[in-house]
């Protein structure tokens, strides 16, 4: 149990007098101790108790009234044991157990690889662990009294490096959909030139016979007509389909002859050049 002040705040006027009779210190030293004490003692009612042991270790001193430093060294004591320590172990990304890098604890920078106990206040904390260029970072908590308590910290494996992205080659358009096309262009072209042949013979027979006696039958004269529309059509529907064709051929044959290249430049880059 803590202590009870006994009326710190006065120290520095009334002081404590020696109880073996010794020469009292000079009233600067005194009001100095003083102050430590009663410094230290509202440390350690916060939770400050690393704060609270340096300004005990103070009032300590040979310096210091002899009531006082009794006081402070019983004080002192108590906080040792109520400081909380712990102790660090680290491991690697493969789980073998580190023994040397870099260590903060709430940004102040610590030896966790020596074996030795740290002292903490109690309270929350945050550890940052730095080992061959890896970081890690963990929170603990330690609690008053709390004595080399066993902090572990992994170390996670750096990601591993992305494969590189690869871009399949490009397809070549299919060669069968232009070599449909000209083929049914020609043929529809072809079609259509017949048509008209048939017709202008058909047209020709009616102008040289029954056309000079106007007496040619209405089917043989719609025929011909038909027969010639038809051929006006198909021919030039026919040679456009051609020529899709053909350009649909061409463009394939273009696109494979670039694919082939292109896979011959990167077996070469892979192989190297013989």
């Amino acid at each position: 149990m803590m202590r009870p002040l006994r009326g710190l705040s006065l120290l520095a006027g009334l002081g404590w007098a020696s109880s073996t009779g010794a020469a009292e210190p000079n009233p600067t030293a005194k009001s100095s101790c003083a102050q430590s004490a009663e410094q230290a003692q509202r440390s350690r009612s916060s939770g400050k108790l690393k704060e609270a042991r340096k300004g005990f270790v103070q009032c300590a001193q040979i310096v210091c009234p002899a009531q006082i430093r009794a006081d402070c060294l019983s004080w002192l004591s108590q906080v040792e044991e109520e400081t909380p320590s712990v102790l660090f172990r680290v491991f690697g990304a493969n789980g073998d157990e580190v023994v040397r890098g870099e260590a903060e604890v709430d940004g102040n920078a610590v030896t966790p690889f020596d074996g030795m106990p740290i002292a903490l206040d109690p309270g929350a904390h945050r550890v940052v662990m730095r080992v061959d260029g890896k970081e890690q970072a963990q929170t603990f908590v330690v609690v008053q009294g709390e004595k080399r308590k066993a902090v572990t910290v992994r170390l996670a494996p750096l990601p591993s490096a992305s494969p590189p992205l690869t871009v399949p080659p490009a397809k070549s358009p299919p060669l069968w959909p232009g070599l449909l096309l000209t083929m049914g262009g020609v043929g529809t072209a072809a079609a259509g030139a017949v048509s008209w042949g048939l017709g202008q013979v058909g047209h020709d027979d009616l102008a040289d016979g029954c056309a000079k006696q106007n007496r040619c039958a209405e089917a043989d004269v719609r025929r011909a007509k038909t027969q010639l529309v038809i051929g006006d059509v198909l021919v030039p529907v026919g040679l456009i389909l051609a020529a899709v064709g053909i350009y649909f051929v061409a463009r394939s044959l273009s696109s494979s002859g670039t694919t082939s290249h292109a896979a011959h430049t990167s077996h070469a880059a892979r192989w190297g050049t013989f």
